[in-house]
C-alpha cells in the first residue's frame, strides 16, 4: 500500500545522495509501521520517503477473499 501525506508535503525528510534522512517525523511514521509488528504478522516491510511510505501487507488465510470468490457479505 502507498499513503502520501496531505497535499504531497515532503514532511518525513530529504533525500541525501541516495538516501532517506528521517527527520522526527519520519522517524514518528517508520516507529508506527514497526511497532504493527507486534500486533500483524501480515506487515512484511515497509520504507518511508519523503512525502509518502510504501508498506507491503500480506492479506492471506481464512480472511482473504479474490474477486472470483466474492460473497454478499463483502
Amino acid at each position: 500500500m502507498t499513503i502520501c501525506t496531505f497535499s504531497r508535503s515532503s514532511i518525513f525528510g530529504p533525500v541525501v545522495d541516495g538516501k532517506m534522512n528521517l527527520n522526527e517525523m519520519g522517524k514518528m511514521a517508520d516507529e508506527v509501521w514497526s511497532s504493527m509488528f507486534r500486533f500483524l504478522e501480515d506487515v512484511d516491510t515497509w520504507i518511508v520517503m519523503p512525502n509518502h511510505l510504501h508498506g507491503i501487507v500480506a492479506i492471506d488465510g481464512d480472511h482473504a477473499r479474490s474477486p472470483e470468490n466474492r460473497s454478499s457479505t463483502w
